[in-house]
């Protein structure tokens, strides 16, 4: 998905440079402003059957939920019957294959309701003008689940040794099983994230008009006086302007013990206050501080590429057509030979 983002978007004339982080969900695209604007490259984005929105300054990535969803557990319980009558196909007994009748039922359900998200995926790589596994698996499983339906219903007599309905099922689940493995270490990298972005606090206690006010972080302003007690996080990298404290940096330093922290001295954003009282002034806010570096190449690190990871790129973008071009050929040559 991440390439068929990035191959549309360079192909267009006023994008200078497009990059997709597959780990944390994000784009970079330079584009030349005076041809595009920010919303035309994401309806453009919109295209390719996927969803942006513009990302705001200290957006937290939101943490989602790596539990098995509902169609994968649907997907696998209908293949069940499936796996067990290939096994006794595997041992030579037939009788463990369900009558065809009933694998077109189940192939039915699978086909015109569970691979769904294969069609979609499918639809919105044609339009972009690309073919990826989504367009092979869609016509591959959809014309193994017609030709098999013909044959049951114009050829019964010889329906059970030409009906192919558990290839096309087992195809849709098994490359389910894969998308979601591939989905749960991306969401798992999206939490990771996330968690060292909640190490800072969503709100703070800010001097205003010689006040002490609790504002959200967002709204703090660098300059600003900030007080964090005890059991609080550190808000933003800053200067000790009163009070003093110890405070707990094992995040960012690997010192297992607080750090006594007095007037004068730095504070790290994320750091907790273990004990007493500081008041500092923020220096640095968001993805400025000595944390937002870290989240920063902790991003680049899960979005860049290794060589053999491009060379994999290079090979699925001609994958697809070749397998419908010797699908072509092979259709060609049987069909000159019967002649």
């Amino acid at each position: 998905c991440a390439n068929r983002i990035e191959k549309v978007l360079n192909k267009k004339p006023f994008v200078q440079q497009a990059g997709v982080n597959f780990a944390v969900e994000e784009a970079q695209v330079v584009f030349d402003a005076t041809q595009a604007s920010e919303t035309q490259i994401i309806e453009i984005i919109h295209k390719t059957g996927f969803s942006a929105h513009i990302k705001q300054t200290n957006e937290l990535p939101i943490e989602k939920n790596t539990s098995i969803p509902w169609r994968l557990i649907v997907l696998w319980i209908i293949n069940i019957p499936f796996l067990i009558g290939m096994l006794g196909m595997m041992s030579g007994s037939h009788h463990l294959m369900l009558p065809p009748i009933w694998q077109f039922a189940l192939a039915s359900i699978v086909q015109l309701w569970l691979a769904i998200p294969f069609y979609r995926g499918a639809i919105g790589s044609i339009r972009g003008g690309l073919a990826n596994m989504d367009v092979l698996v869609s016509t591959g499983t959809l014309t193994i689940y017609l030709y098999s339906a013909f044959m049951l219903f114009y050829h019964a007599n010889h329906a059970m040794g030409h009906v192919y309905f558990e290839a096309s099922v087992m195809v849709i689940g098994f490359v389910s099983l894969g998308k979601f493995l591939e989905d749960r270490t991306k969401k798992h990298s999206l939490n990771s994230l996330s968690m060292l972005l909640q190490l800072t606090p969503k709100k703070v206690t800010v001097l205003r008009n010689e006040k002490w006010s609790e504002i959200a972080l967002d709204q703090v302003n660098i300059g600003e006086i900030i007080r964090a007690n005890q059991g609080e996080r550190i808000a933003a990298d800053g200067i000790i302007e009163s009070g003093n404290g110890w405070c707990d940096e094992s995040h960012l330093t690997g010192e297992s013990r607080p750090e006594e922290k007095q007037k004068g001295g730095k504070v790290l954003a994320g750091a907790m206050v273990t004990e007493g009282s500081i008041i500092y002034r923020a220096n640095q806010l968001g993805s400025q501080t000595l944390l937002g570096d870290m989240m920063n190449a902790l991003s680049d690190a899960q979005g860049s590429k290794a060589p053999i990871a491009r060379f994999a790129d290079k090979v699925t973008s001609v994958f697809v057509p070749v397998v419908f071009s010797d699908f072509t050929c092979y259709f060609r040559t049987h069909l000159y030979s019967d002649e």
